[in-house]
Order: structure tokens, then sequence, then C-alpha cells
């Protein structure tokens, strides 16, 4: 009886599978004219170890893998990865492509992250040395783009209907999302708190939506709304209230954006204390009637005859508990705000003592450059005091001729002189009575006179102080250009300390 024998192996259970013959024991694959060429009479003893090269056959794999991915066929990627894993079982490529295609095919109904997770963490474990840090890096990038959009994905159909049953699919499917991806991120050497804020803004951000978008435009949709408005309305708020908590204790670290999330859920409390139930009836005296209820405590409208009574609210038990747990948010949000200033500053420190320490180990490795620039910094400071020294003479000189040009001109002097003899004769004038006319027209003479020299010694100022500040001002730039050179130095020297200075200094 012919037997086919699988010439890589000698096994001899081949079956035909797809129109082509597979070898059982090894994988390798015939064509009908290359199984007929195998057949055989009897049996054939093969002795020693047969070792079957699959490069080719998986490098092949592995491309179609990737083309099916890159083109979204996700389920085909990763059925090319299964066959990859079949011939080379610690493939650290397959079961890293294995893990994006299963992953990114997640539904709300069948969420496949725990799987993603488990083929992430067979990659890392089959890499060698080499490729160990990109694979865990890159597997870190894509668990938490992947559960970042499943989280999405559940956050959305709250935000579109925070009914009971979506805001528990956040509180199961995201938070079992989140432990995968925290395990894996742990696995990875990454810090998580990034991811765990991002979540969190998502949760918040989607209880946000869903009371400003749906919850309170379907209560306020009825002017007077009625009670079945008003219990729909504390039952949606309340799924909104717990999504928010749920984010703020996911990132309990993330004290700046809880400082905001405090503040939603207040709002939120506020909001159903201040509404209710609306109940309505017929009157002819409606103005009366509510005027009446009003007097009485009531809240009431009247429009036309009916009368609206707002007779359903929270009572009195309901409105204390929210008070008290809005002091107690208020409270975790002067908390928040201390933590976040401490912790900012705590950065900020650390920042500095790390670049410090950066700039440490460089001028470690760097000893002669450094001590070639204090050397020369030195220099220049005792170059840069002895010009100053010399430069000394001339600013006291420029500081005299500026103190020179600002001096009063001779003829101001005068100029009061006169203003006062004339203040002097106009006092005696009218000190004189009224019948002593040809005195007071003496006075005048001299004091018309005296004012009428005025305008002379005016200009004589003007021209006094003119020459005198450019005769002071040449002077000064005379002086200023005896002192460039020095000057020049001076600049020169300043310019280069400040150079090292910056070059000594900068973070590195």
């Amino acid at each position: 009886m012919k037997k086919l024998t699988c010439e890589m192996c000698g096994s001899t259970d081949l079956l035909k599978q797809d129109g082509v013959f597979v070898c059982q024991t090894c994988g390798t694959k015939y064509s009908v004219e290359e199984a007929k060429k195998m057949m055989i009479e009897g049996t054939v003893n093969v002795s020693g170890t047969v070792k079957v090269d699959n490069t080719d056959k998986i490098k092949n794999y592995l491309e179609m893998a990737k083309s099916a991915y890159d083109a979204g066929n996700k389920g085909e990627a990763e059925s090319y990865c299964n066959r990859i894993i079949e011939i080379e079982p610690q493939n650290p490529e397959a079961w890293f492509m294995k893990g994006k295609a299963a992953g990114w095919q997640s539904t709300l109904a069948n969420i496949r992250i725990e799987e993603s997770v488990q083929c992430f963490s067979k990659a890392i474990d089959y890499a060698n040395d080499e490729e160990k840090e990109v694979i865990q890096k890159n597997a870190a990038d894509e668990i938490s783009e992947l559960s970042l959009a499943l989280i999405s994905l559940t956050c959305s159909n709250f935000a579109e209907s925070p009914t009971k049953t979506n805001e528990e699919s956040i509180r199961t499917s995201a938070i079992n999302t989140i432990n995968y991806t925290l395990q894996l991120l742990v696995k990875c050497g990454v810090e998580p708190t990034t991811y765990k804020h991002q979540a969190a803004m998502k949760m918040n951000g989607a209880a946000v939506t869903a009371y400003s978008k749906c919850v309170l435009p379907e209560y306020l949709e009825d002017h007077h709304p009625a009670d079945w408005r008003f219990k729909n309305y504390l039952t949606q708020s309340s799924f909104c209230l717990d999504v928010i908590q749920l984010a703020i204790k996911f990132a309990e670290d993330d004290y700046e954006e809880n400082v905001t999330r405090y503040e939603n859920l207040i709002h939120l409390n506020n909001d159903a204390m201040k509404y209710g139930g609306w109940t309505s009836t017929y009157s002819e005296y409606a103005g009366a009637v509510v005027a009446t209820m009003r007097r009485q405590g009531y809240q009431c409208e009247a429009v036309g005859n009916e009368v609206y009574c707002m007779e359903i609210k929270l009572d009195d038990s309901a409105i204390a508990l929210r008070r008290k747990r809005n002091d107690e948010y208020r409270q975790k949000i002067e908390e928040c705000k201390r933590k976040a200033a401490k912790k900012k500053a705590e950065e900020l420190e650390k920042q500095k003592a790390e670049q410090q320490a950066r700039n440490d180990a460089y001028w470690a490795e760097h000893a002669e450059e450094k001590q070639q620039l204090e050397s020369e910094r030195d220099t220049l400071q005792t170059q840069l005091k002895q010009l100053r020294e010399q430069t000394a003479p001339y600013d006291k000189e420029i500081a005299e001729w500026r103190k020179k040009s600002e001096a009063e001109a001779p003829a101001r002097e005068e100029k009061r002189t006169v203003e006062k003899q004339i203040s002097v004769l106009q006092s005696e004038q009218s000190a004189l009575g009224i019948f002593k006319g040809k005195e007071k027209k003496a006075l005048q003479a001299q004091i018309d006179e005296l004012s009428s020299r005025l305008p002379a010694i005016n200009e004589s100022i003007e021209a006094e102080e003119k020459e005198q500040i450019k005769l002071c001002n040449d002077k000064v730039r005379e002086i200023e250009q005896q002192a460039k050179p020095i000057k020049d130095k001076i600049a020169a020297a300043e310019k280069r300390i400040n150079e090292i200075k910056a070059e000594l200094t900068k973070n590195r």
C-alpha cells in the first residue's frame, strides 16, 4: 500500500485540507502534484533530528497580517497571527499583532481587552532584550488607546441616554477595562497616572453632557413639570452624580480637575433642591388663589384660570443631606486646591533638582572646559574692576558738567528782584485811600516801568540757559569721547562675562 510521506519530518500523517496536503506533525503543505510524486511503497525509517525552516512562511504570514490590519480587516489579521503562532508559539511580533487585532474587534457586548492584554504580555515575555523595551512602549501605547476608546464608547452611550443600564456599563465594563489596562501598564513599566486622568475626564464629561443635554432639558421641557418629570429628573440626576463620583475616585490625585468635579456635584445638588413637581387646578379666581397660597408659603403661579403649585419637592431630611454633602464637597475643594498647589511646587522643585543633576553631570564630564571658563571669567572680572577705576574720574567730571547745565542763569536773580519791587509797589498802591489819586498814579508809573523791563530779562535768561546747556553738553561729549576706549573695553568684558555665566548655568 502506498503511503504519503513528509519530506521535512518523515511523518506519514498527512491529510488533505483546502485542496492541499498538510503534514499534521510539522505543518508543511504540499500541492496535489507534489503529493503524487511522494507516494511510495512500504515504510520509510527516518533517523536523527529534522529541523524545519519556516522563516519565509512566517515572514509572509506576518506581512499579510500587517496588510490586513492596515486595511481594517482585524479578523483576517488575527487569523494570520494564529497561523504564525501555530508554527512558532513564541513569536513576539505575532503575539503583539494579535493583541492589537483582537482588542480592536471589541464591542460592548464582547470586550476582548483581557485577551488583548494576554497577547501583549506574551509578546513582552517572548521578546529578546533588544526588542523588549520597544514592545513594552508600543504595548503601553496600544492598550491605553484601546482602553480609552472603549471607555469613550460606554461614556458616549451614557451621555446620550443616562439610564441605569448605561451607568452600570460604565461602572462594570469600563472598570474591568481599566483594571486590565493598569496591569499591562505596570508590566510595561509605565506610570498609569496620565491614563487614569484621561479615563476620569471621559467619565466626568459624559455625566456633564448627559445632565446638560438630556436630564435637565427633559425636565424643563414643560414650564411647570409634572411630578413624574421631577421623579425621572431625580433618578437620572443621581446616575450623573454616581458617574462623577466614580471619576473622582478613579483619579484621586488629579487635584485640579477634581475641584471642577466637586463643583459639578454641588451644582447638581443645588438644582435638585430648587426643582420640584407641579400640579394644576382650575379656578375662576386664579389670581386671588395664588396670592393667598403664596402668603401661606406655597410656590405657585397663575396662568389664565389655571393655578400651578409645586407640591412635590425634596423633603427636609433629603435637603439637609444634600446640603451636608455640599459642605463636604466644599471642604474637598479646598483640600484639592492645597494639594494641587503643593504638588505643583513639588514637581517644580523636582524638575529643578533633576535639571541641576543633569547640569552637574555634564560639567563633571567637561571639568577642563568649566575650569577654563571660570578662569577666564575671574580674569575678566579683575580687568573690569581696574577699568571701572580708570573711568571713575571721567564719570565724576561728566556728573559735574551735567549739574552745571541745570544751574540757574544769572539773569533769573535780576528777574526776581524786579518782580519783588513790582509786588511792593502794588502793595503800597493798594494801601492808598480813594483820595490819593496823584500818589497812585505815580506808583503805577513805577510799576509800568519795571514791568517793561521783564521781556528783555526773559530773553536774557533764555539766551544764558541755552548757551550754558550747549557749553556743558559739549564738555560732556568731549569727556565721553576721551573715556570711550575704556568704556568699550568695559562693555566687551561685561558681554563676555555674561556669555560665560550663561554657558555655565544653561540647562543641559
